[in-house]
Order: C-alpha cells, then sequence, then structure tokens
C-alpha cells in the first residue's frame, strides 16, 4: 500500500503531492496542515509570479528584436540603395570638375 502510495505521488505534480498530504493525511496535528495549506498557497502564488515573469521575458526578447531591426534595416537598405547614387554623384563631380577649367576660360575672357 505505501509503495502505491509513494507511486502515485512520485508521479503527479508538486502541488498534487501537497494537495493529497493535505487532504489524505491523518497523523497531521491542525497546525501542520494550515502550515502545509500555506505551503500550498504561496506556491501557487509563486507560480503565477514566475508565469508573469517569463511572460515578461518573452516581451522584451521579441521587443529587442524588434529594436535591433529598427536600427539594423534601415542602415543595410541604406548601403544597398544609396551607394549606387554615391558612385553616380561622385562620377558627377568629377564631370564636372573637368568642365570647370573652360567655364574658367569663357569667364576669363574678354572681348576686344
Amino acid at each position: 500500500m505505501r509503495a502505491l502510495i509513494t507511486e502515485k505521488i512520485y508521479h503527479n505534480s508538486l502541488f498534487e503531492k501537497m494537495a493529497f498530504f493535505l487532504y489524505n493525511s491523518r497523523g497531521m496535528n491542525p497546525e501542520d496542515k494550515v502550515l502545509l495549506k500555506r505551503a500550498l498557497e504561496l506556491s501557487e502564488e509563486n507560480n503565477r509570479i514566475l508565469k508573469k515573469m517569463q511572460r515578461t521575458a518573452r516581451i522584451a526578447v521579441v521587443w529587442g528584436f524588434i529594436k535591433v531591426l529598427i536600427i539594423v534595416v534601415p542602415i543595410v537598405l541604406g548601403y544597398i540603395y544609396i551607394t549606387p547614387r554615391i558612385n553616380e554623384w561622385r562620377e558627377d563631380v568629377e564631370s564636372f570638375k573637368e568642365v570647370l577649367p573652360t567655364i574658367n576660360t569663357l569667364t576669363s575672357f574678354k572681348p576686344r
């Protein structure tokens, strides 16, 4: 009988074990029952708090990922799309530098 009880308790969760002892123990005095009931309530409260903490941690991970995307994606897209434009502007400036001496000679030209 004792082995059956311990086997049943071994396979159950902690809360079920505590509830089993709380309601089925005959050798406990009332003080012990009150303490055991209080321990069960505290463990259930701790479980609720732990679930909230896990949820908060998951939200923090997701939000951190979103923040990284907000920062990294524009940088990568900017590099991909702006780099060719910068090269075009560089070529335009180089061609303007080639034309600049001719413009200077035209402005320095004085009619006779």
